[in-house]
């Protein structure tokens, strides 16, 4: 595609973690995961960008979100010595951790998913 924006029928999986944050580690969680996204948008082949959220109730949990190209792609980055690395630092940081590889099944009202890339 020669634009920059990736529109939601052309990603199909998605890589997905509920992050519950120990108290008062929320801004050293936040450097780390700011550094591990900018390395995996920089380095890693078939990201469409990630997200991070806070749950608006429960200032301790964050939820991370991106697209990929392809299975491949995720498998990929999801064995590298960096993302291995990221995960135990969070584990440090956080009381629950939970990643999660997601299929599309369906989309209504998002037509732009994706920014960048």
């Amino acid at each position: 595609m020669d634009t920059a924006i990736r529109m939601a029928d052309e990603v199909s999986i998605f890589s997905m973690a509920l992050w519950t944050m120990k108290e008062g580690k929320e801004e050293e969680f936040m450097e780390a995961w700011t550094d591990f996204a900018r390395w995996t948008n920089e380095h890693q082949r078939g990201t469409l960008g990630v997200y991070l959220m806070r749950e608006r109730s429960n200032p301790h949990v964050l939820v991370t979100f991106g697209g990929w190209e392809s299975d491949d792609d995720l498998l990929r980055w999801r064995g590298s010595g960096e993302y291995g690395e990221f995960l135990a630092r969070a584990r440090e940081l956080c009381s629950e951790v939970g990643p999660l590889t997601l299929d599309l099944v369906a989309t209504m009202g998002m037509p732009q998913l994706v920014t960048g890339a």
